[in-house]
């Protein structure tokens, strides 16, 4: 179902200040808000790949937002959710 597929994907290129270009499934919309340009066909892949390669505003944008986002999934602003994980099943 799309409202379970992981955007770990978009956190990961993000980290790389790697713009995405994807369909809008439920779970990037509401984890990833900015972070990727939606697509819903072919056409509009081909066309927002040329736009990030040829509008250096957008990629950069783009680069900036994707990054920011995935900041909050970093391991150090993580790693107490692993420690309440490790402890709560002691």
């Amino acid at each position: 179902p799309p409202e379970l597929k992981n955007p770990l994907k978009l956190s990961n290129a993000g980290s790389f200040k790697i713009p995405s270009v994807c369909y809008p499934e439920s779970s990037y919309v509401e984890q990833c808000p900015g972070c990727f340009v939606s697509v819903k066909s072919i056409d509009e892949i081909v066309a927002a790949c040329k736009d990030l390669r040829d509008i250096k505003s957008m990629y950069s944008r783009m680069s900036e937002i994707s990054y920011d986002n995935s900041r909050q999934y970093h391991i150090d602003n993580i790693i107490g959710l692993y420690k309440e994980m490790l402890y709560d099943n002691i």
